[in-house]
């Protein structure tokens, strides 16, 4: 009888522990798991097309050109949805079929906004033009303006770390340069970022 009260007493506990772990299953993410800043590496490819692409993502015309390049830079997140990328610079290639192959380093910077959802999957897009000098290579001194980008990704358990690329399809992103050129380009994206110090409403 003894026995049978104490598993009857504990049956509510193993009750709420289950709900528990069903709840927590999401880990319950939102805007506010992404606080602070955070280190960020990774690198890209990028196809770009002087004459835009078509509906299938295909490029029009002949000025056609490949470019890779890999970066690195601070990514602050205000726990709002807002953020800022700073202290990033990029090292850019451009390779063949462009008639000029060129390397070229770039500082950067860019406001964004982001959406945290419960299952810890995450949506980045620029909250106005990512600007970038050029501070060697051809061009010193060039700027570019780019708007356009989104990314995903998804944030680990414990919020420390976070990997983000590009979209399950194609986005077509405009970069305007200070010499007048225009040129639409599509990228492929794979960045880590790795928390360097508490949230910002703990300082």
């Amino acid at each position: 009888m003894r026995r049978f009260r104490m598993v009857t007493a504990m049956v509510p506990l193993l009750l709420a522990a289950g709900s528990a772990l069903a709840d927590g299953d999401d880990h319950g993410f939102s805007n506010r798991s992404l606080n602070g800043d955070y280190a960020f590496t990774g690198s890209a490819s990028c196809l770009n097309s002087v004459g835009g692409f078509n509906a299938n993502f295909e490029p029009i015309g002949a000025n056609v050109s490949t470019t890779n390049f890999m970066a690195q830079g601070i990514r602050t997140f205000n726990g709002d949805g807002t953020g800022t990328v700073h202290d990033a610079f990029t090292i850019s290639l451009v390779v063949p079929p462009a008639v000029t192959l060129s390397a070229s380093s770039f500082s950067f910077s860019e406001s964004f906004t982001y959406e945290v959802q419960p299952d810890g999957s995450v949506t980045f897009a620029l909250d106005g033009p990512l600007t970038a000098t050029e501070t060697a290579g051809p061009a010193p001194g060039l700027t570019i303006s780019e708007v356009g980008i989104v990314q995903q990704g998804r944030i680990s358990a414990d919020g420390a770390t976070l990997t983000t690329g590009a979209t399950s399809t194609p986005t077509v992103e405009t970069l305007t340069f200070s010499t007048g050129l225009v040129e639409s380009r599509i990228c492929t994206r794979s960045f880590t970022l790795v928390k360097l110090k508490r949230d910002r409403d703990d300082h």
